[in-house]
């Protein structure tokens, strides 16, 4: 639908452009901004596209942590919830009401929690797919 919106706004200021070959001054100026106006319209249609992709990569983040918690406890009838744990020593993520080792200074893992996140969902892919074990 958005590609086809798009298709046509390029299409209407290539159209526009082509007009204003054959106007006079003051329609040439209003079909340069008619023009202007339906290659910036397809532009943020295609930034809101690029965003909207991202933020669903998000929420696929989030549902995978929340699913996985669920299904820890679930399977081991415990009751653990998110904790986030940012000072001047440590960000994390936990589950539960683990203590923060602050002497823990080797940098394992990725750089990014998004990273991270989609490493994990890759490896309970893989597991799914080859059938192994628990996801």
């Amino acid at each position: 639908m958005t590609d086809d919106l798009k298709a046509r706004l390029r299409a209407c200021a290539k159209e526009f452009r082509l007009h204003n070959v054959y106007s006079r001054d003051g329609d040439t100026i209003r079909l340069r901004t008619q023009a202007r106006e339906c290659e910036d319209a397809a532009d943020r249609i295609e930034a809101l596209e690029a965003e909207n992709k991202r933020l669903r990569e998000d929420k696929l983040r989030l549902d995978f942590l929340d699913l996985c918690n669920a299904r820890l406890n679930a399977r081991y009838g415990t009751k653990y919830q998110w904790r986030l744990i940012l000072n001047h020593n440590v960000s994390r993520l936990m589950l539960g009401s683990q203590e923060v080792d602050l002497d823990d200074s080797i940098a394992n893992g990725l750089p990014s929690c998004r990273l991270a996140i989609d490493e994990q969902i890759s490896a309970a892919t893989r597991a799914a797919l080859a059938g192994g074990g628990d996801e």
